[in-house]
């Protein structure tokens, strides 16, 4: 698409009032600036990583929970549930509180929240601190971390994923959206005995 001269339109007023003149022809020529953006690809976009599907190495993050204890991904994790939804963590949480802390931690699962776009001092003020009631870890992304996520595939609607790892190798990606289907999926994971 080519540059519209808008030069010659204004023309006359450029004659009139140099100040003016210039400044349409600046704040014109801008409107042509997106269209020469958008046909470039940006640094985010160049940096964009590769979708994660089975069999991709799940990304190295270090992480903090609602404790603001340090947690790293995948570390030893033989599974991650993974919700980005308020409305997912609200069904999400009793499995996870009656399946115990425990039971998570002998077959090596970690609960991921995705909270970075929930506003600040909502997070702060009312989502951490019931969190922290919990009686288990839930690993955060609050921010930044999303960025190195970009590849995780997003859970459907009113949906977690679980993700099962082999040596922080993803080797399953199971949608899950009601209580009972991830009851059945934290079952059917082995415990892991040390080597």
């Amino acid at each position: 698409m080519g540059s519209i001269d808008y030069r010659r339109f204004f023309m006359p007023l450029f004659t009139q009032s140099r100040v003016l003149g210039a400044a349409l022809l600046v704040a014109l020529g801008a409107l042509n600036a997106p269209l020469a953006l958008a046909q470039t690809p940006s640094a985010d976009e160049a940096a964009t990583p590769a979708p994660l599907a089975q069999g991709s190495p799940f990304p190295a993050l270090a992480l903090t929970d609602q404790h603001d204890k340090p947690v790293t991904l995948p570390g030893a994790a033989h599974a991650i549930v993974y919700a980005n939804a308020k409305a997912v963590d609200e069904w999400v949480n009793p499995v996870l509180t009656d399946f115990g802390p425990a039971n998570l931690s002998a077959k090596h699962v970690i609960y991921l929240s995705d909270i970075s776009r929930m506003p600040w001092m909502v997070s702060k003020m009312i989502a951490l601190p019931q969190m922290r009631e919990r009686s288990y870890s839930a690993a955060l992304i609050r921010n930044d971390e999303e960025k190195a996520l970009a590849g995780l595939p997003a859970p459907a609607k009113d949906c977690a994923n679980v993700l099962t790892l082999n040596a922080g190798v993803i080797a399953a990606i199971q949608s899950v959206c009601s209580p009972a289907a991830l009851k059945s999926e934290l079952d059917a994971l082995p415990v892991v005995t040390a080597p």
